[in-house]
C-alpha cells in the first residue's frame, strides 16, 4: 500500500503547480543582465526591455531533480516577469502552450542554448546576449538578431555582438528540460514570462532512488545533468 502511494507521489509531480519568486540582476549583483531595444515582426515599434539571468526561487519545496533556487531566463518577451504559480512542462507540450508572442521558431533550439551557455555567463553584455539569442530562436528562423523578424540594437554594449556570436555556433537542439509555464494556482494560464528549466530525473529513477533508501521526499536532490 506504501509503495502505491509512493509510485503515485512520484508519477504525478509533473502535474503539480509550484509557487515561485523570481529575482533579477536589478536587486541581485550575484546576477547578471542589462537592456536592449527589441522590434518583433517588423510592425512593432523599437521598445527597450530588461534582459539577462534571472533567480528562481522556489517558496518551499523545490520540484524533483532542482534545487531551491536556479538561474533562468524567460521565453516571453510580450509579457511581464511576475512571481506566482508555475507548472513544469515538457518542450514538447510547452509548443502547444500560449505565448506572447507565438512561438514560430525551434524552441528546442532555445532550450539547447540555454543548457549550453547558461552556467557561462559571466558579463552584463553575454546575459543580454543569451536572452537575446533564446528570443530570436523562439520568434524567428535565422541566425542573428540584426535582421528578420525579431530584432535587437544595443543598450548594454556588447549584448547583439555576444547575440549573434551564440546563434552562429552550432548548437544541438535539445528536447530536455521543462518549461515553466505561468499559471494560476487551479492549473490554468496566466499572462506572465515562462521561464526556462533544467533537465529533470526520469520518474521511474526517482522511484528507485527513493526505495533503495537514498534519499527521501523532503531532501531528494540530483544534480543536473
Amino acid at each position: 500500500m506504501a509503495l502505491v502511494a509512493l509510485a503515485s507521489l512520484v508519477t504525478t509531480a509533473s502535474a503539480a503547480t509550484f509557487n515561485i519568486q523570481v529575482d533579477t540582476w536589478l536587486n541581485d549583483s550575484t546576477l547578471q543582465g542589462g537592456q536592449a531595444s527589441i522590434r518583433y515582426d517588423g510592425r512593432d515599434a523599437w521598445r527597450t526591455v530588461n534582459a539577462g539571468e534571472f533567480e528562481a526561487n522556489f517558496v518551499g519545496l523545490p520540484y524533483s531533480g532542482y534545487s531551491q533556487s536556479w538561474v533562468t531566463y524567460c521565453t516571453d518577451v510580450g509579457n511581464w516577469l511576475a512571481d506566482g504559480y508555475f507548472e513544469p512542462l515538457t518542450w514538447v507540450s510547452a509548443e502547444q502552450a500560449p505565448h506572447n508572442p507565438n512561438w514560430v521558431g525551434d524552441p528546442l533550439r532555445a532550450q539547447g542554448l540555454y543548457l549550453a551557455y547558461q552556467d557561462r555567463v559571466r558579463t552584463s553584455a553575454q546575459a543580454v546576449g543569451l536572452q537575446l539569442a533564446i528570443w530570436n530562436s523562439l520568434y524567428d528562423v535565422d541566425n542573428t538578431v540584426s535582421s528578420g523578424m525579431f530584432r535587437a540594437r544595443d543598450i548594454t554594449p556588447g549584448g547583439v555582438s555576444w547575440a549573434n556570436c551564440y546563434l552562429s555556433n552550432d548548437v544541438v537542439s535539445v528536447a530536455s528540460g521543462t518549461w515553466w509555464e505561468p499559471v494560476t494556482l487551479r492549473g490554468d494560464y496566466r499572462p506572465a514570462q515562462g521561464l526556462m528549466g533544467h533537465p529533470v530525473p526520469e520518474a521511474g529513477t526517482t522511484l528507485a532512488t527513493l526505495l533503495m533508501g537514498l534519499g527521501s521526499l523532503v531532501g531528494f536532490r540530483k544534480r543536473f545533468v
